[in-house]
């Protein structure tokens, strides 16, 4: 399987038409506003919010984003994101790139071997090597902005190398 952006902007079409809103103003009105996202740009070319990109949010909103999928789609007691979701778009569905791993619904997912135990982890990825990591068995989140547009996994090497290596077992 390759990735394709194109199911991603399709998609976004199809919760515009079903919502009669963008999906920016979709994911504002019933997401953003419910966690704390409150300052959020997404591009909207012809009308549909770019479903593969163009979201920009701030580091500390992707955190919260982050946490709220760690948190199983709880925040404050509240269920934002049904936890069978929140399962389900974080399993592995199609074998991808081996220096990634898997895809799942609009999420990465992998694991790390560190010394003999395994770690697995999912993660959103954008351009430039934007990252939101979630390690479930940590109760971690990671995020890394950058502009490395020629290199965008090398975020993924700093974070093995040496977040889950610090990690002590």
């Amino acid at each position: 399987m390759n990735y394709n952006s194109g199911c991603s902007h399709l998609l976004s079409a199809i919760i515009q038409k079903l919502t009669g809103m963008s999906a920016h103003n979709y994911a504002k009105e019933n997401l953003f506003k419910q966690i704390g996202i409150s300052n959020s740009i997404w591009h909207d070319r012809q009308g549909i919010s770019l479903g593969a990109d163009g979201l920009r949010i701030t580091s500390y909103d992707m955190l919260k984003f982050g946490n709220l999928y760690l948190n199983n789609g709880c925040l404050n007691g509240k269920q934002i994101i049904l936890s069978k979701w929140i399962n389900q778009s974080t399993t592995a569905l199609f074998k991808t790139y081996d220096n990634i791993g898997y895809y799942a619904y609009h999420w990465w997912v992998s694991s790390f071997n560190n010394s003999g135990l395994e770690i697995n982890y999912y993660f959103a990825l954008g351009y430039g090597g934007q990252y939101i990591i979630v390690v479930p068995r940590f109760d971690l989140v990671v995020i890394f902005t950058s502009r490395m547009y020629n290199n965008s996994l090398r975020p993924m090497y700093y974070f093995k190398e040496f977040i889950l290596k610090a990690i002590e077992m």
